[in-house]
């Protein structure tokens, strides 16, 4: 499976619009992983088949996170330096981009919004806005670190996580367990919340009142768990979702 860093934008011809002669591109999409991983858990399905879409996609991995993993390091990491990191790394771009953000990174984005101009919103199994590292280090306790993916879809999610979860900051979950509400540029945005149906790590029903929460448009994924993007049936999910952002 691949493993590539990818941190900066990859490089597409734009796309011809012959209805008006003139050319188009797609925008970029930028993606933020989730808690205990890296941009792994994109670039082995997601990020090769976006860009063979047509899109310029851009997916690092957080500070000490992923290939870049140094656990003394990681323990000094506070929300705020993965926000720093985030605006740097968006900051390089041509163009605000689309923001897709998996589980703690829908609860960075949240925060990124008030940050730096962002195209629209892709909020994926993303932690609750309140109290979300409260509910992650709950599931770390209960020890379903890798039963985030149901039954025989699960498989190679459940050990590919294997693979690749490490520790997370405690600063980083310990913020994450305050209260928080979301300003007022989350409102002007486009927002798409995808949720798993079959999620054992954030449940459904916390998707779809996050969703009625930020009025945002609601995506609901049949036989989806909570890693699904290395589920096997992971392309019938990106479909649904790029044709959000497409639209």
């Amino acid at each position: 499976m691949a493993t590539s860093n990818s941190e900066k934008p990859s490089e597409k011809s734009p796309d011809s619009n012959a209805s008006n002669g003139r050319l188009s591109e797609k925008p970029i999409i930028f993606l933020i992983h989730g808690v205990m991983t890296g941009n792994s858990i994109w670039s082995d399905n997601f990020l090769p088949w976006l860009e063979e879409k047509g899109y310029r996609v851009c997916a690092p991995s957080l500070p000490c996170h992923g290939e870049k993993f140094d656990p003394f390091m990681l323990q000094t990491q506070t929300i705020e330096s993965y926000l720093d990191f985030l605006v740097s790394e968006i900051e390089k771009l041509p163009e605000p981009p689309v923001v897709m953000g998996f589980s703690m990174g829908g609860a960075l984005l949240a925060r990124l919004v008030e940050k730096i101009e962002i195209k629209s919103v892709v909020f994926v199994c993303s932690l609750p806005l309140q109290g979300g590292g409260a509910l992650c280090m709950q599931k770390i306790s209960e020890g379903k670190l890798f039963s985030w993916s149901p039954g025989v879809l699960g498989v190679l999610a459940n050990e590919r996580l294997k693979e690749v979860l490490h520790a997370e900051s405690a600063i980083v979950l310990s913020q994450l367990s305050l209260p928080y509400s979301p300003g007022i540029e989350l409102q002007k945005k486009s927002v798409l919340v995808v949720a798993s149906a079959a999620d054992d790590f954030v449940p459904e029903i916390l998707q779809r009142q996050m969703a009625e929460q930020i009025s945002a448009d609601y995506l609901l994924l049949e036989n989806a768990g909570h890693c699904f993007m290395l589920e096997q049936n992971w392309q019938q999910h990106l479909i649904k979702i790029e044709k959000w952002i497409s639209a």
